[in-house]
């Protein structure tokens, strides 16, 4: 994979969103809450991890996805671009 640029990790992830979440009934920006604010439950945190997992190729780690409900948008975006950081995707 070629290196990422943050807007472009932005991008997938707000694209992992809305195929997840019913883009018509949410608006989705960096301070909403999956969960309180977009009305995640846990099949759709599931389904987002298997999406960031299968785009991104790297496993996010159980803890990482337990909080994800209570994530931000901006907060999994940066998630996702530490752990491309950190491995060197």
């Amino acid at each position: 994979m070629t290196e990422l640029t943050k807007k472009e990790i932005e991008e997938k992830v707000y694209g992992i969103l809305r195929d997840v979440i019913l883009p018509e009934t949410q608006v989705i920006t960096p301070e909403k809450k999956l969960a309180a604010d977009l009305g995640c439950d846990s099949l759709d945190i599931l389904d987002i991890t298997m999406r960031i997992e299968r785009e991104f190729r790297f496993t996010v780690r159980h803890k990482d996805a337990g909080r994800m409900g209570d994530m931000t948008v901006d907060e999994l975006c940066g998630m996702v671009n530490d752990k491309i950081k950190d491995q060197g995707l």
